[in-house]
């Protein structure tokens, strides 16, 4: 690092000169520059703090400069440290423009030791996946001897990489630890260094556990759209960088169970990205955060899809007044004679639905509209009766023969529904009159019920 360093100290002195005067300015940037106080030397490896909300770390380039964008005017304190030199706080004004600043630092070490130093790298990384472990904690102790004492230790935080940089290393003989939350520590004990170079340490993480329940409205459980328990949903559950979300471990892949969970062991400490997604519903998406020793449980709401099928009904009974003033008397409803049913063998199977009952007397609903389907095939049937009886009289004649007229309206259809889609039908069922004749025959000590009076009109379905 003799006259070579300092050669390239000058040129990154020059060229951070020039770049302060020609490049224009951005705002709201601080741009730093470390060198040796003594030598003038640019530092390579130096970590810099900024007390930001949440706090922001970078580290010096091979030629010393580091860099911090997006900030907001205002006051701030940076902080430089690094292995051989004696940490520098400073107190940085940031405006409207790009700051630049200059830092010389002390080193400790003296000019002999400098001369013989060297850089090791340590890398560390995930046993089981490729995840570069960011913010590991690596300690370089350098030891009198094989399994000697400590003389002097150097702790250096890992950056986005998993590489820590240890750049004014002493021939000897070392231990190097690294630590992080949510793996086992490593040792590596009376490591010979004698020249530049790189080690690669690889953490065992620490398995957790997570349960992942999921909610929705299935319309298989009832026609009211409550929440209940999942069953048969996908859950992918993806391993992935805990900032860009990269994938990291190999999806696993189960299916949620009667009580709508599903649950996933041995579990590496990486954030974890959950797809849950099932025909009918919206997939969705979340990411957890890095689950430890402790086990975990999720709950996801499953919202249901656009599906669905909206019915125009045309009442196949044109003298509907005059059927309820017979039919409807006493203010009974009628059950409603619109059912839908999933058809076997596809994504609909299962699902059996019909509409409220409803009033005889206001006449059959001009539209109906089922919604939250899962995708299938479905079988749409309209079935309805309705009677009354010609000689109301008759019932009090113990022998009698009685005509009850009779109106039949049936329609039937199928459709196919693709995920979101939805379907339109007109309802316009044919109406059928019948004239049916009945023998009746009553004891000559009872009259006929009352209610029996009556040939109420039914609903029927296929």
């Amino acid at each position: 690092m003799g006259r070579l360093g300092r050669s390239v100290g000058v040129l990154v002195l020059s060229v951070f000169a020039l770049c302060a005067l020609a490049l224009p300015a951005h705002a709201e940037s601080l741009h730093g520059f470390a060198i040796d106080s003594v030598t003038g030397e640019p530092i390579e490896g130096l970590e810099i703090a900024l007390d930001t909300e949440p706090e922001r770390r970078t580290r010096t380039s091979f030629i010393g400069l580091f860099e911090f964008d997006n900030l907001p005017s205002g006051s701030y304190e940076v902080t430089l440290s690094g292995m051989a030199y004696e940490p520098l706080q400073r107190s940085i004004e940031i405006t409207g423009d790009a700051t630049r600043e200059r830092f010389e630092l002390t080193p400790l070490l003296s000019a002999d030791e400098i001369e013989r130093s060297f850089r090791v790298a340590v890398h560390t990384s995930c046993t089981v996946s490729n995840w570069q472990l960011q913010d590991a904690q690596v300690r370089a102790e350098r030891l009198s001897g094989e399994g000697g004492s400590v003389e002097e230790s150097f702790d250096v935080l890992t950056d986005e990489h998993g590489n820590a940089y240890f750049p004014w290393m002493q021939p000897g003989v070392y231990r190097i630890t690294a630590e992080k939350d949510g793996w086992e520590p490593v040792v590596v004990d009376d490591l010979s260094i004698q020249y530049p170079r790189e080690v690669a340490l690889y953490l065992e993480p620490a398995y957790g556990n997570l349960t992942v329940h999921i909610e929705g409205w299935d319309p298989r459980q009832g026609e009211e759209p409550v929440n209940s328990d999942l069953s048969d949903v996908t859950v992918e559950l993806t391993g992935v960088h805990p900032v860009s979300h990269h994938p990291l471990v190999t999806p696993r892949t189960a299916l949620t169970d009667a009580d709508g969970k599903v649950e996933f062991h041995r579990l590496p400490p990486v954030s974890w990205k959950v797809r849950a997604t099932k025909l009918g519903y919206e997939p969705v998406e979340e990411i957890i955060d890095a689950v430890a020793l402790a086990s975990s449980e999720v709950s996801l709401e499953l919202p249901s899809g656009d599906t669905a099928i909206e019915l125009d009904i045309v009442n196949p009974f044109p003298d509907s007044a005059e059927l309820a003033e017979e039919m409807g008397a006493g203010g009974r409803d009628a059950p409603s004679p619109i059912r839908i049913v999933g058809a076997k063998g596809t994504g609909a199977e299962g699902v059996e639905l019909t509409a409220s009952p409803f009033d005889w007397d206001a006449g059959l609903p001009d539209e109906m509209v089922f919604e939250g389907l899962p995708p299938g095939r479905y079988e749409i049937y309209f079935g309805a009766a309705a009677g009354y009886e010609t000689d109301t009289d008759a019932w009090n004649r113990p022998y009698h023969n009685q005509e009850v007229v009779a109106f039949s309206a049936f329609w039937s259809e199928t459709v196919e529904l693709g995920h979101g889609e939805r379907a339109t039908l007109q309802v316009k069922p044919e109406l059928e009159p019948a004239t049916i004749r009945a023998n009746f025959r009553w004891s000559a000590r009872h009259q006929a019920p009352t209610e029996m009076r009556r040939v109420n009109r039914s609903t029927f379905t296929s």
